[in-house]
Parts: C-alpha cells; structure tokens; sequence
C-alpha cells in the first residue's frame, strides 16, 4: 500500500493474487471431494459434521505435501506456504460446516422446499401451512422464517400465496445439488 497526500492507493500484484487464490480456491474443491468420497463410504458411521473436520484435515495434510512440494521448486517461500495453508483451513471448516449443515440441519432452507411444494398461504388468521416434517411443530420458528425469506427476497406473497423468486429457486437447487451429492439424509426427511 502506498499513502500519497490524503489518497490511499492499493498496488495489487496481481500474478502472486492469481497463484495464491488458485491454491485456495484447489485446497476447497479438494476438500468437497474428500468429504464427497467419505459420504459415500456407506460403512463410515460417522455424523456429517466429524466427517466434514476429518476431510478438512486429511485436506490441510495433502495441501501441506504439495505446498512443500512446491516450496522445493521455489514457487513459494516457507511463510508464504504456511500462510496458505491456515487461510485454505481456515476457509474449509467455515464453508463446507456453514454449508452443509445449514441445507441439512435449517429450517430456513426447508421452507423454500415447502414454499416450492405449494404447502404456504396466507389467510386472515396469518400464515396457514400443509407440512408433514416434524421441523413444522414449531408455528411460531416457521411463521419467523417465512418472514425472513420475504425479507431477504427469497419468496414472495401475491394474492395470499406464496412463491419462490428467481433467487429463492436457485437457493432451492443448491441446496437440492448438495443434499443429493453429500447425501443429506435430514434435507429429504425434512423438506417434504
């Protein structure tokens, strides 16, 4: 960074950026599919969130060897390695967690299933809602949601029904694609 007079100016490398996000960006798909690989081990009892710290670490280890690997061949200095390795840990246990158990385990993510499924309307009573899921004993946690996901544009209500919006239907097939890839067993209890 540069201060010149009262004018702050960035200079970006942007070469040494690109390497670094890349690494990054490698060290997370190559945590999905080291936990993608340890959901499908159908004789692996373990509950999603161990799963998702075990690929986290067999992950960070892996990344470790190449970026040792890579240091060998100086593309990278030892501190910068280390550097990369805490952020590319640091990023996993936050997204795939944050993720995962948010499609598996929210009733957020449950209502846009519901609302999708036609089972929301509104009436002079409030809201009215059809769902078999023992999620939607709680009237009042559903009722919330609901309110959230107006408030964040997700669904939308027109003549006392309720619909997805653009964006609430692709956070529906997000949350669909990784329950189907990750074998989210709560996600299909629950979103019916």
């Amino acid at each position: 960074m540069i201060v010149k007079g009262a004018k702050l100016i960035c200079v970006v490398d942007w070469k040494r950026f690109s390497k670094y996000f890349t690494l990054v960006i490698w060290q997370l798909g190559q945590a999905s599919f080291i936990l993608f690989c340890l959901r499908n081990f159908d004789k692996l009892r373990v509950p999603l969130f161990e799963q998702i710290l075990l690929a986290t670490f067999l992950s960070a280890a892996l990344f470790l060897l190449i970026s040792l690997l890579i240091k060998k061949f100086k593309v990278f200095s030892l501190d910068e390695t280390v550097a990369l390795l805490l952020i590319s840990v640091l990023l996993c246990i936050v997204v795939l967690p944050l993720s995962l158990v948010n499609v598996d385990r929210s009733r957020s993510f449950y209502v846009l299933s519901w609302v999708e499924n036609g089972s929301f309307y509104s009436s002079d009573a409030g809201i009215q809602f059809r769902v078999e899921s023992t999620e939607a004993l709680d009237v009042t946690g559903v009722e919330q949601r609901v309110k959230e996901q107006l408030d964040r544009g997700l669904i939308e209500k027109s003549n006392g029904q309720f619909h997805l919006t653009p964006s609430g239907r692709f956070m529906l097939k997000i949350s669909n694609l990784l329950a189907q890839v990750f074998q989210l067993e709560n996600w299909y209890l629950n979103k019916n």
